[in-house]
């Protein structure tokens, strides 16, 4: 079956959000001998990935996808993954989508020397490139406000920026 990976909108987003997030060197090594040495993601103990049916063998990632980067990454052979259904409301799966990759992120931080390198690359990345959208869900979200730390103050900061077609738009219409 045809897994895709989302490539438009909030999930989408948060797709690529997750994926410019490196993975601990250690932390990796040790989940890709796990992976090599099983065959299927139930015995290796981690979260199934979780995908919606776009069509019969069609399927598309929206949970788990740090698990579903990992497994990819060693190479895995099988991929079992939790079928859920298509919610009305696409923000559900994409709150639970960055739920679930922040938690996946503290999980697998074993560093000693900096706490959370990986949430602070994470955090940069959305400083720089996060749409309003996903500042929105995340202002919404209280455990995505706690767990990222961004104060009341810089949210409302970056809420208030245009983006820069934003502002093209706007200089185009002062000048006609």
């Amino acid at each position: 079956d045809a897994v895709h990976q989302p490539t438009t909108g909030l999930l989408g987003e948060i797709y690529r959000t997750l994926s410019s997030v490196q993975f601990n060197a250690s932390s990796q090594r040790k989940i890709f001998e796990q992976i090599q040495q099983c065959s299927t993601t139930d015995s290796q103990g981690l979260p199934l990935v979780e995908v919606i049916q776009l069509r019969e063998n069609s399927y598309l990632i929206c949970g788990n996808v740090r698990h579903y980067q990992l497994l990819r990454a060693a190479g895995a052979k099988i991929l079992c993954a939790q079928v859920l259904p298509a919610e009305t409301c696409p923000q559900t799966h994409a709150v639970r989508a960055f739920r679930q990759g922040i938690s996946a992120i503290l999980m697998y931080d074993c560093t000693t020397k900096t706490p959370h390198p990986q949430l602070r690359e994470l955090k940069k990345h959305l400083k720089n490139h996060a749409s309003h959208e996903l500042l929105e869900l995340i202002k919404n979200d209280a455990f995505l406000k706690d767990a990222l730390s961004i104060s009341a103050r810089d949210l409302r900061t970056q809420l208030q920026k245009k983006s820069s077609l934003e502002l093209k738009i706007k200089k185009l219409e002062i000048n006609t």
